[in-house]
């Protein structure tokens, strides 16, 4: 139970190949920039068959979040066949409230499916892929792809700048044949409190290239949330893009 892999230092990577790999009952693999320093932190990279996260389990990459740094987040870089986030487990990329630093990549590629399912027990904690900032840094974009994404009772992609500074919310892009999002699931990339740039949110097909991608083949948007966090209980599911304040 709560088993970790942590890096911290200059660029220092993180490397995980498999067939299966699977995070349960808190697991965590972490990546932090350096106290106090200049450097960035290193990438995570992780080729398995098939990855699953469960009971509020976490892969983060992390720029200033518990000490100050001028140091960017690498990237997150996942490829597999199959990947399954639930009960409130995430995949993160953060640049923290005491970070002048930039966050790195988040990029999930799938060649079945991608589902990233429910909360943890209390409701309060989204099954989840995250890019945000806390700072005036800006939050690293966030890269989908798969045939089938699905996100279903209450999960999120989120990208959202939550802060005081100019730090500029996550580009969100999701490739795939089918897009769901059901039971109050919702892919945000808000700007709350902040004064930096908006962001793009982009649902396209896995065939052609910008500028002009193929379209995706389904995207399916219905249902509440059912929750006992009253936050969360019958919130619709959709794609949210705005600025709160600034």
């Amino acid at each position: 139970q709560g088993a970790s892999i942590n890096a911290t230092g200059n660029q220092s990577n993180i490397v995980i190949r498999g067939g299966v790999l699977e995070l349960a009952e808190q697991a965590s693999v972490n990546n932090f920039t350096s106290p106090n320093s200049f450097a960035s932190s290193g990438d995570i990279v992780i080729r398995a068959q098939t990855i699953r996260l469960k009971d509020i389990s976490s892969i983060t990459n992390t720029t200033g979040f518990a000490s100050f740094s001028f140091g960017n987040s690498g990237d997150i870089l996942i490829d597999t066949q199959t990947l399954e986030v639930k009960d409130g487990s995430f995949i993160s990329n953060i640049v923290g409230d005491l970070s002048l630093g930039k966050g790195g990549k988040v990029g999930i590629t799938a060649s079945s499916k991608i589902l990233i399912s429910g909360r943890d027990p209390t409701g309060v904690i989204p099954s989840a892929v995250f890019s945000n900032t806390l700072s005036g840094g800006d939050a690293g974009p966030i890269f989908l792809s798969a045939p089938d994404i699905q996100l279903e009772n209450g999960a999120e992609i989120n990208g959202s700048a939550v802060n005081i500074g100019s730090g500029r919310p996550a580009d969100i892009t999701l490739s795939a044949d089918t897009i769901s999002l059901t039971g109050g699931s919702q892919i945000l990339a808000r700007s709350l409190f902040g004064v930096g740039e908006g962001s793009i949110i982009t649902l396209k097909g896995l065939g052609g290239a910008n500028p002009d991608p193929s379209p995706a083949q389904s995207i399916f948007i219905s249902g509440l949330a059912e929750s006992p966090n009253p936050l969360v209980n019958n919130r619709p599911s959709g794609i949210i893009n705005n600025a709160l304040s600034g």
